[in-house]
């Protein structure tokens, strides 16, 4: 059974202010395997629930979290 992270994934990386290779070391993956997983890529459920772990366990940083909010602002 296969995986896929949303968009919502990204978004939790970034407030964490986690680069693709800190996730790797966390999660304990290969880089190219975070890289896939922010990009939206199939991985194996053991796979996406380390990574969803390494993410879930890194503090908020509260003006990233600010930053991509607003990044996320229609502003039209």
């Amino acid at each position: 059974m296969k995986y896929r992270f949303g968009p919502a994934f990204s978004d939790a990386v970034r407030i964490r202010g986690l680069t693709v290779t800190r996730l790797a070391q966390l999660a304990h993956v290969s880089t190219a395997t975070a890289a896939g997983a922010v990009q939206g890529r199939e991985l194996q459920i053991a796979t996406a629930l380390r990574l969803a772990r390494a993410v879930s366990e890194a503090p908020i940083i509260p003006a990233l979290e600010q930053w991509v909010r607003d990044d996320h602002l229609d502003v039209s």
